[in-house]
């Protein structure tokens, strides 16, 4: 015969619910270790995301190489590091209305030959062969983290470089230019 307790109709089941009380300690639980997994996937998220920012900006360089090799005439790569927007454009001023996001990574520096930039707009410009000079872009990842593209010139090769190593290239960078004729 089944148990029942004193003041109930019903009776006592053997399988009892869990309290409220329990609830609420397995759902903290479970908050502290997603919050965890998702704080250590973080990283490599951010990683990725420059990465791609990165091929972004980079396949946008080679377009204004090749726009102006095939048209032969000079145009303007011109990047407003306070909104982190890229546009293109020819040297007379005319601004191609498609404009581009770093996706969601700030170019926080751009570092030429004659100027560091950190804020404001910056233009690189490309000549009717293509070539534009040699600069550097330093995509901020995580508050402590950084990365630097290398844009060669002349060729448009890149390198990727991490902030230790900037030192060396802003010094070739500023290094007198001496012709070898």
């Amino acid at each position: 015969m089944p148990v029942r307790h004193r003041y109930s109709r019903r009776p006592l089941s053997p399988w009892r619910g869990f309290t409220l009380l329990e609830m609420l300690v397995v759902i903290t639980i479970l908050g502290i270790l997603a919050t965890g997994v998702a704080w250590s996937l973080r990283g490599p998220l951010m990683t990725a995301r420059a990465e791609n920012a990165a091929e972004q900006f980079l396949a946008v360089d080679r377009l204004m190489r090749d726009h102006s090799q095939r048209f032969a005439r000079p145009v303007v790569l011109a990047l407003d590091l306070d909104r982190g927007r890229i546009q293109s454009g020819d040297l007379q001023g005319t601004r191609n209305s498609a404009s581009s996001s770093m996706n969601g990574i700030p170019v926080d520096c751009v570092l030429t030959a004659e100027e560091c930039v950190e804020c404001g707009t910056i233009e690189i410009p490309f000549d009717a062969r293509g070539q534009s000079p040699t600069y550097a872009l330093r995509l901020r990842t995580t508050h402590d983290r950084s990365r630097w593209i290398v844009v060669l010139g002349i060729t448009g090769q890149t390198l990727r470089v991490e902030e230790a190593e900037i030192d060396g290239i802003r010094e070739m960078l500023r290094a007198p230019r001496t012709n070898s004729h």
